[in-house]
C-alpha cells in the first residue's frame, strides 16, 4: 500500500543540501587561505650532485657555450633629450670599446642652429664691447683736450 508523503522531506533535503554546500565552500575557502599563507618550500638538492668546498678569493669566470644567438628578453630604449640623427656608425656590434671610443656620429640641425645663433650673439657682444671701448677712449680724449684748453686759458689769464 502506498502512503502519501508530506512536503517536509523535500524541505529537509533542500536544507541538508544547502548546509553541505555552505560547509563545502567554507572548507574550500579555508584550504585556499591556508595554502596562500604557506611559505615556499626550500629547494632540495641531492648531496651527491653538490660540490662542497671552502670559499676562495679570486676571479669569477663564467664560461657558457651554446648554439644560437643571445637575445635579451626585454629591450629597453633610452630616449635622447634632444632630437637628432645618426649620421655614421663608427663601430660594429661585438667590438670592444673604452670610455673614449666614438661609437656613432650624430647630428642635430636644431642644436647646430642654436650654436650658430649663440656664436653670432657672442660676436655681436664683442663688437659692442669694442664700440664701447672706442667711445670711452674718445670721450676720455675729449675730456683731456677740454682740461688742456682750460689749463691753457688759466695760464693765459695768469699772465
Amino acid at each position: 500500500m502506498d502512503i502519501k508523503r508530506t512536503g517536509k522531506s523535500k524541505l529537509k533535503k533542500r536544507i541538508r543540501t544547502g548546509v553541505l554546500v555552505v560547509i563545502g565552500l567554507s572548507a574550500i575557502g579555508g584550504i585556499t587561505y591556508g595554502l596562500t599563507k604557506l611559505k615556499p618550500a626550500a629547494p632540495t638538492l641531492d648531496r651527491s650532485t653538490a660540490i662542497i668546498d671552502t670559499v676562495k678569493r679570486g676571479p669569477f669566470v663564467r664560461d657558457v657555450h651554446g648554439n644560437g644567438t643571445l637575445v635579451p628578453q626585454i629591450t629597453r630604449w633610452v630616449p635622447a633629450p634632444a632630437d637628432g640623427r645618426v649620421e655614421k656608425v663608427m663601430i660594429q656590434p661585438g667590438v670592444e670599446v673604452s670610455a673614449d671610443t666614438v661609437i656613432f656620429e650624430l647630428s642635430n640641425p636644431q642644436m647646430e642652429q642654436q650654436a650658430m645663433d649663440a656664436d653670432f650673439q657672442l660676436k655681436a657682444a664683442q663688437a659692442d664691447e669694442e664700440n664701447l671701448k672706442v667711445r670711452l677712449e674718445s670721450d676720455s680724449m675729449t675730456q683731456q683736450s677740454a682740461i688742456a684748453s682750460i689749463n691753457a686759458e688759466y695760464s693765459q689769464a695768469k699772465l
